[in-house]
């Protein structure tokens, strides 16, 4: 399947969990740009080192960094893709439209208590990337990554009171990208707030009936 997929929606929605999901299941590559920021960092690449010396100060990679490591990528895959967590501003939406063509978006909606349970008992493989809910998507072992066995990471910002601040960041910066791809044609949106494999089905076919 030659799908080119973006998956968009607030902190705790779901996203990267399903991202791996689909990925798997029609073996699209899934691109988020904090892995391709990882990436570049330990490959030594010119971007890459910008971009450390911005993370290393503690402040956010400019856009031209991000920008251009994500269309290098994106030319590399040419049978369709997900990008996971991008575009977050209008700008953003802009510049993946001057290097790429999208086919559909899909956009994950959940109550904000929802959200906030689930950023709460999230946890996360250090080694692949793999995404767990304690409540929802428990790992088979004890807190350890079902695919490497490595321990899991509770992130240190996944705690209410940051939680709820960055969901409603998304709300102020992010929620704008929704009007804009719905008045495109391409907005599919997915009631996130269900079980997991009921989300999934619901992606399944916003993909297919397409």
């Amino acid at each position: 399947m030659k799908r080119r997929l973006v998956f968009l929606g607030p902190p705790g929605a779901g996203k990267g969990t399903q991202a791996f999901i689909i990925s798997n299941k029609y073996s699209l590559p899934r691109i988020a740009t904090g892995d391709i920021l990882r990436e570049a960092i330990a490959n030594n690449s010119k971007l890459g080192l910008e971009a450390k010396r911005f993370m290393d100060a503690g402040l956010l990679v400019p856009d031209e960094i991000v920008n251009q490591l994500l269309k290098e990528r994106l030319h590399g895959e040419k049978n369709g893709f997900i990008v996971d967590g991008y575009p977050r501003t209008i700008e953003q939406a802009h510049f993946l439209d001057s290097a790429t063509k999208i086919d559909m978006v899909l956009y994950f909606d959940a109550p904000e208590d929802i959200l906030v349970r689930r950023i709460i008992n999230r946890r996360i493989c250090p080694v692949c990337n793999a995404v767990y809910n304690l409540t929802e998507s428990p790992p088979l072992r004890d807190e350890k990554c079902d695919r490497d066995g490595a321990q899991l990471v509770h992130r240190t910002d996944d705690v209410e009171e940051v939680a709820r601040i960055r969901i409603r960041t998304f709300w102020e910066k992010t929620a704008r990208l929704v009007d804009y791809y719905f008045e495109r044609g391409i907005l599919a949106k997915i009631a996130a707030d269900r079980p997991m494999e009921r989300v999934t089905q619901e992606i399944v076919e916003a993909i297919n009936a397409d």
